[in-house]
C-alpha cells in the first residue's frame, strides 16, 4: 500500500469516528473528482463507498468498452457484480457487457441469459433499426447504446461459433458488419475476426485469411496492438495449411516488428511470435534459427505471452526433440 492510500485510510477512519453522517457526501465528491481526473477505478470505488449505485453503474457502463478492448473484462465484471441486480438489468449496455465478460470466460449459458436480457430491453423494431430508449431503460453511454444492434449481433456470432453453429455464426457476424460504418474500426474488428475464424473452421481458407487480415488491420488502426498480434497465429496457420511457408514467415516477422516498435515492456503476445517463428524455421529445416527463436520466447515467458503459449511452446519443443532423435 502506498503512503497516499495509508493516509487516506487514516482520514477515513477518523471521519467515521467523528462525523459518520458526512462520509457518503465526501465519497461522492471524491468519486466526481477522480472521474474528472480520468481515474475511473478510484471513481467507482468511492461511488460504491457512498452507496451511490446509480453513479457507480454509470461509471462502470462507460468503462466497459475500453476495459474489454484491453483484456480487463474479468475486473470489469467484478465491478458489475457489485451492483444491485435490478440496476444492471435495466441497463442494456451493462447487460451486453456482462454477456461479453461471460463469453470471454467460456460461460456460454450465463452469457446467453444476459444477451436475452439486453435484447428484451430494446425497442422491438426491425433488426437493423437503431434502438429507441424506453422510459424504463437507463443509459449512461449513448454511443454504445446506439451500437447495441451490432454489438449484440457480434456476441451472437461468438456464441454460435462456440456452439458449433457455423451458419448462424456467419449470419450474425455479417449482420454486425452491415450495421457498422466502414470507419468504425473498433466496432468492426471483433465480428470480422469471428467471421474469419468461422470461415477457417469451414475450410474456406482464402476467405478466412481475408476476413482475419481486415480484422487485424482494424485492431491496429484503433491502437489495440495486443489484439492485432493475437491474430497472427491464425493468419500464419492458414498460410501454412496452404503450403505457403514463406508467406507465413512474413506474417510473423511483420507482427514482430509491430510488437517491438512498442518499446519496453513488450506487449502481450510477443513471446508467441518468437514461438511461431521457431516452429516455422523448424519446418524450413533451419534448426539453429528455430532453437534461437524458441529461446527468445522462453526468455520473455508468460508475462509477454497469450494464454495458450505454454501448450504451444511444449509442442514446438517436442518437435525439435524428435528432430534431434530424442524421443524420450
Amino acid at each position: 500500500m502506498c503512503i497516499r492510500d495509508r493516509f487516506t485510510d487514516v482520514l477515513q477512519t477518523h471521519l467515521l469516528d467523528e462525523a459518520p453522517e458526512k462520509a457518503p457526501t465526501l465519497h461522492r465528491r471524491a468519486s466526481v473528482w477522480y472521474e474528472r481526473n480520468e481515474q475511473p477505478a478510484a471513481a467507482i470505488r468511492h461511488a460504491f463507498a457512498a452507496e451511490d449505485f446509480v453513479r457507480a453503474a454509470d461509471l462502470i457502463e462507460r468503462a466497459w468498452r475500453t476495459m474489454d478492448a484491453n483484456l480487463q473484462s474479468r475486473r470489469w465484471f467484478k465491478w458489475a457484480q457489485g451492483l444491485p441486480d435490478e440496476a444492471v438489468r435495466l441497463r442494456p449496455v451493462l447487460c451486453i457487457g456482462c454477456a461479453w465478460a461471460l463469453l470471454n470466460e467460456g460461460n456460454l449459458e450465463a452469457a446467453d441469459e444476459w444477451l436475452r436480457t439486453a435484447e428484451a430491453l430494446l425497442d422491438p423494431a426491425p433488426a437493423d433499426a437503431i434502438p429507441m430508449q424506453p422510459d424504463a431503460v437507463a443509459v449512461a453511454d449513448e454511443k454504445e447504446f446506439r451500437k447495441l444492434p451490432a454489438t449484440i449481433a457480434s456476441a451472437r456470432a461468438y456464441l454460435a461459433q462456440a456452439r458449433g453453429d457455423a451458419a448462424a455464426s456467419v449470419t450474425y457476424a455479417q449482420a454486425a458488419l452491415s450495421r457498422l460504418p466502414a470507419d468504425d474500426h473498433g466496432g468492426r474488428a471483433v465480428p470480422g475476426a469471428i467471421l474469419g475464424l468461422t470461415y477457417w473452421a469451414n475450410g474456406e481458407l482464402e476467405a478466412a485469411h481475408r476476413a482475419l487480415s481486415e480484422s487485424m488491420a482494424d485492431f491496429r488502426r484503433t491502437g489495440n496492438v495486443v489484439a492485432a498480434i493475437s491474430g497472427t497465429y491464425g493468419l500464419a496457420d492458414i498460410r501454412i495449411a496452404q503450403g505457403r511457408l514463406h508467406a507465413a514467415l512474413r506474417t510473423y516477422e511483420e507482427a514482430l516488428q509491430l510488437a517491438l516498435a512498442q518499446g519496453q515492456p513488450v506487449p502481450l503476445g510477443t513471446a508467441d511470435l518468437y514461438l511461431g517463428l521457431s516452429g516455422l524455421y523448424r519446418e524450413l529445416g533451419d534448426a539453429a534459427v528455430a532453437a534461437e527463436n524458441l529461446q527468445r520466447s522462453k526468455e520473455l515467458g508468460e508475462q509477454a505471452a497469450l494464454p495458450d503459449w505454454p501448450q504451444r511452446m511444449r509442442v514446438v519443443q517436442a518437435r525439435l526433440k524428435v528432430d534431434q532423435g530424442d524421443l524420450d
